[in-house]
């Protein structure tokens, strides 16, 4: 990416080995295997000199995100801008569930677009409970937990 762009999705990115982006101008790195997301409204960048040679990254509409009804934790952390690591822990590999989407979505049937935002959902559901936030200050993480419901959005947020 030769320069920062932004757009109103939540982002999750997948990669091989260990990229950097540069989030609301901070560098900020992504670690090596681990689905890490992120609401996009922030400018962002990859960096190139990290950028590997395949990496994953699907944006979910906020709206998408907003109807799955998500532990509340997790909702109000990608919108307040926190990077958030998704814990894989469901029995298929998450590289799996990547090529599947990705092969789902070049069929670009409505059908198969429900089909993947369904184990999005599902997905998201079963990390929420092991989510946890990455500081770009100091990539020290901090566990979400599961917490139900909306407290501690914003009404700015809810209306995003």
């Amino acid at each position: 990416m030769t320069i920062a762009h932004r757009h109103d999705d939540i982002e999750l990115n997948y990669a091989p080995s260990a990229i950097d982006y540069l989030i609301d101008g901070i560098r900020t790195t992504i670690p090596a295997r681990t689905v890490v997301a992120f609401w996009a409204a922030r400018p962002h960048q990859l960096l190139s000199e990290t950028a590997p040679l395949w990496l994953h990254w699907l944006t979910v509409p906020l709206s998408d995100l907003l109807s799955f009804g998500l532990p509340g934790r997790l909702t109000s952390a990608l919108l307040r801008g926190e990077l958030v690591s998704l814990h894989d822990n469901g029995r298929r590999p998450v590289e799996e569930r990547l090529l599947q989407w990705t092969e789902d979505l070049a069929l670009g049937t409505a059908e198969r677009r429900v089909i993947v935002t369904l184990e999005v959902h599902a997905f998201l559901r079963r990390a929420a409970s092991t989510a946890s936030t990455v500081s770009a200050a100091d990539q020290r993480p901090e566990v979400l937990g599961d917490s139900r419901g909306t407290v501690g959005l914003s009404h700015a947020a809810i209306m995003a």
